[in-house]
């Protein structure tokens, strides 16, 4: 079967043909309608979910802290210089948050206006996408997959730029798909990828999509000589703009060394890393949480079937050219897993969510038209909503447990009950979020913040996380006290256990908990200290084993601790 050939100017012609519905579609009738109404209901409801969860207000998780933290102490010029503690961001997403926090504050909600507008946004440009490339009945499963898929929920809610990678790669589909039909909308793309290289880290995998749909079709044009120039100029303003921005903001070799160490089970090592990875195509969209074993695998080879559907369809109806714009970002990612360059992890391949959502959407929109008209449009409802129920354990799942929700609130707990002269002391996984959330950010103690960041640093990679000593804990930290007015503030030394993704922490060096409870008892001469843990419970119990007695406990959830202990009177006081 011969493959359709793109029209390369933009005609009345051309323009009707875009308007009308793709492929087999029906032109009008009660299904069209209902697809189209239910891809609205889809974008709606994604939208609502969003802005449900953003104005529950949770606090702000660890990893997002550490980022917020360089927003907050940073002007737009220093946040293009490497981040710390080990952290990761792209320019442009990083000036959105300074603006934000410029005009609303430093607060767990301006951090997540930008990350929340942009989840919103993605099933609407996917169902766009679905449109453009395979009709209403592609664009209303694409519009609920990513309404509520669980993952993008998630990274919805999180000062962290993984959300927005989804909507940068199907708005540089939708643009890329417009450059095929109508090349004179070069321009607009060569802008939007430079855009996107200031906004996006993986960037090169969305790019190298645009690039190889726009290069197989300049292979089947006869005005090669002429067309190259186009392509050639996006090719370097977008390797350039990357390349700029990887030499000033990512190329940090410390923050380097500790993310190849720290994403090492993530790598290509053995036959389980490559099951996880190839698991990873569909978590949060055909790995339900309520199968388990053999049975699992039904919905993801459905899934992954109707990808290759999905792909025959589109090569049959618009041609290589399109199919490379959806599969080449999806192979280049596991191509750079297999060579060892890059990890993959859920938050990590978030961005390819929305390219292989649209091949199935593909392969279902291709089933649909192989029946009747009204058995098909019914047949793309009921694959709808199969692929919507799918998800929906670990959906509940998330939005039924608080997700990080009592940080602030635990640190608000030790404000209120805290006695004059009280001392309070933070261990090193935990000084990142007594930092943010204990600092007056509308006049910081510049100096406060400055010594317990730089505290933070001597802990190790992200605040703590330092390989062992090899040796004991011997009268260490005694100088890392905070004189305020509501009494002293102890900051921890690192315990030398060292975790990675997916590992088991390692036990503290030996004399770690003796020397912070020494440290504890000191500051507390004899009565009661707060004590704020996390991620580590061998301090509660060298506490015990001081003569420390519990009064007071908190549980934050994420392992977040806080306890109130009252040590017994030195021998001697009267």
């Amino acid at each position: 079967m011969s493959t359709a050939t793109p029209p390369t100017r933009s005609d009345p012609q051309t323009a009707a043909r875009d308007l009308q519905p793709r492929d087999g579609e029906p032109a009008s009738g009660r299904g069209a309608r209902v697809l189209l109404w239910l891809t609205v209901l889809g974008v709606c409801a994604g939208a609502g979910l969003r802005i449900w969860l953003f104005l529950r207000n949770q606090s702000q998780y660890y990893d997002e802290l550490m980022l917020s933290l360089n927003v907050a102490m940073r002007s737009y010029g220093e946040l293009l210089q490497p981040l710390r503690p080990e952290q990761v961001a792209p320019p442009l997403f990083l000036w959105a948050q300074r603006l934000m926090v410029d005009l609303f504050g430093v607060n767990d909600l301006s951090l997540r206006i930008v990350p929340v507008l942009g989840g919103i946004a993605v099933p609407a440009a996917a169902a766009l996408a679905g449109r453009r490339l395979g009709g209403w009945g592609a664009a209303c499963l694409c519009a609920w997959a990513t309404a509520l898929n669980p993952n993008l929920l998630f990274y919805s809610l999180s000062g962290k730029p993984y959300g927005q990678e989804p909507l940068v790669a199907a708005g540089i589909v939708l643009l890329t798909a417009a450059t095929l039909r109508d090349r004179r909308r070069w321009p607009a793309l060569l802008l939007a990828g430079c855009v996107a290289a200031l906004w996006c880290i993986p960037v090169p995998f969305i790019l190298a999509g645009a690039g190889a749909a726009l290069a197989v079709d300049w292979l089947r044009r006869p005005d090669r000589r002429r067309a190259l120039a186009p392509l050639a100029a996006m090719a370097v303003a977008w390797a350039g703009t990357f390349a700029i921005v990887y030499l000033t903001s990512y190329r940090d070799p410390q923050t380097a060394a500790y993310l190849r160490r720290f994403w090492a089970p993530n790598f290509p090592a053995n036959a389980a890393s490559v099951h996880d990875a190839a698991l990873l195509f569909v978590d949060g969209i055909a790995r339900p949480a309520a199968l388990q074993g053999p049975l699992a695998m039904v919905p993801i080879a459905l899934y992954l079937a109707l990808c290759a559907l999905g792909a025959w369809d589109l090569l049959r109806r618009l041609g290589a050219a399109y199919v490379a714009l959806l599969a080449v970002p999806v192979l280049g990612m596991y191509a750079a897993w297999a060579a060892g360059q890059y990890p993959l992890e859920v938050r990590l391949v978030l961005f390819a969510l929305p390219l292989h959502l649209l091949l199935v959407a593909l392969g279902v929109t291709r089933l649909g038209r192989a029946l009747p008209r009204r058995a098909g449009a019914a047949a793309v409802v009921a694959a709808c909503a199969v692929l919507a129920v799918l998800p929906l354990r670990n959906l509940a799942e998330y939005l039924r447990v608080p997700q990080f929700a009592r940080f602030r609130q635990s640190i608000a707990y030790v404000a209120a009950h805290r006695a004059p002269g009280e001392p309070v002391y933070v261990s090193a996984t935990a000084m990142v979020t007594w930092l943010f959330y204990t600092t007056d950010w509308r006049q910081p103690e510049t100096e406060r913040t400055r010594r317990i960041f730089a505290w933070m640093a001597a802990t190790g990679p992200n605040s703590g996380n330092m390989p062992s000593r090899h040796a004991p804990v011997v009268h260490e930290g005694y100088d890392r006290v905070l004189g305020t007015p509501r009494g002293p503030e102890l900051f921890g030394v690192a315990t030398g256990s060292e975790t990675f993704v997916g590992s088991r922490r390692t036990p503290a060096d030996p004399g770690w908990g003796e020397n912070e409870t020494d440290r504890i008892r000191r500051a507390a001469g004899g009565s009661t200290a707060w004590v704020l843990l996390r991620n580590f419970d061998a301090l509660d119990a060298a506490l015990r084993r001081g003569g420390a007695v519990e009064v007071d406990r908190q549980d934050a959830g994420a392992g977040f601790t806080v306890l109130r202990v009252r040590f017994p009177r030195p021998r001697g006081d009267g």
